[in-house]
């Protein structure tokens, strides 16, 4: 049986999502992508306690969705995608649903991960889903910093079973 061909898709505002994307392409063998907005977010743009701030007018609907920067990979090269983000306001990033509505995603496995301190993994996936409905989506996963990377490998166990 030919292996799957991986990557890993991720949004990261702040560095924990990027470090927790890295963690797993290595442990797969993925191939990593970095999602990047043209205009990228400034700590004043996550100020989320201001209720003005980029963040909240995206994640409330009161901004546009955010352009990507970078375009997207060559999806046909992959059966396996790693969905990754932190978590805002309880769902995925406003970035992250432009990503996936621009994406041809058709076919493929999508396995979503956020990191966050304690918010599930269940309202990311939730919000994710409705933008590519045509993908087969797994069972999605929180990272916390405190996760290890046997933590990792029974997500990706329980993925393989």
């Amino acid at each position: 049986m030919e292996a799957l061909r991986k990557l890993v898709v991720y949004f990261s505002a702040t560095g924990t999502t990027r470090n927790t994307a890295k963690q797993l392409a290595e442990a797969t063998g993925a191939d990593l992508w970095e999602i990047q907005p043209v205009q990228p977010y400034t700590e004043a743009d996550l100020a989320y306690r201001n209720g003005g701030c980029r963040v909240n007018l995206e994640q409330n609907g009161l901004a546009p969705l955010p352009e990507i920067a970078n375009g997207y990979p060559d999806f046909s090269q992959y059966d396996l995608i790693f969905l990754g983000s932190p978590t805002w306001w309880g769902t995925a990033p406003k970035i992250m649903i432009a990503f996936l509505q621009g994406a041809d995603l058709r076919g493929k496995q999508l396995a979503p991960f956020t990191t966050s301190g304690g918010s599930p993994a269940s309202g990311v996936a939730r919000s994710e889903k409705p933008a590519a409905p045509e993908a087969d989506w797994l069972p999605a996963r929180r990272f916390a910093i405190s996760d290890t990377q046997r933590d990792m490998k029974q997500w990706l166990e329980y993925l393989e079973a």
